[in-house]
């Protein structure tokens, strides 16, 4: 990630916390994220690559602002509000998808505060309808990986 992009999310984190937000730093990816502890002196921080820990994390907040796609899916998933910050087509694809308010990095760190602290929601619908399309995948890859035995002679 480039100095700008850790920058803006610095000073979007503490905008956010002068405006009395609380502001936890969550690494998705511990090993890979390390860099951007260094960024964030001040503000709490945590390192997990556990899911469930995340999708607890997002469900407490009131708001996410992520980078990762997972980060991003897991507030869904949690009915969180949240907003993007795309390093990667897929996390800006994600957004576009669910009508979450997104940037391209390195971001505007204003802007990106503007999003949280006025709630710039995703259109919940698209959401849910996501949700809804990724248990029917879910559904039929499970059907197709796992075959139903029957007895022989039984109808």
């Amino acid at each position: 990630m480039s100095r700008e992009a850790l920058q803006n999310l610095y000073i979007t984190a503490n905008h956010l916390f002068h405006e009395g937000k609380q502001v936890l730093v969550l690494l998705l990816q511990p090993g890979y994220d390390e860099e951007v502890l260094e960024s964030f002196p001040h503000h709490r921080v945590e390192k997990t690559s556990d899911p469930r820990r995340v999708l607890y994390l997002a469900a407490q907040a009131g708001y996410v602002i992520s980078m990762r796609l997972h980060g991003l899916i897991l507030a869904a998933a949690a009915g969180t509000p949240f907003a993007a910050l795309s390093y990667d087509p897929k996390v800006a694809a994600f957004a576009k998808e669910t009508g979450a308010y997104y940037q391209e990095l390195p971001g505007d760190p204003i802007k990106l505060s503007k999003a949280a602290m006025y709630g710039r929601f995703p259109d919940w619908e698209k959401v849910e309808a996501l949700k809804e399309r990724a248990r029917r995948s879910f559904d039929l890859a499970l059907g197709e990986a796992i075959p139903v035995k029957r007895p022989h002679g039984r109808g």
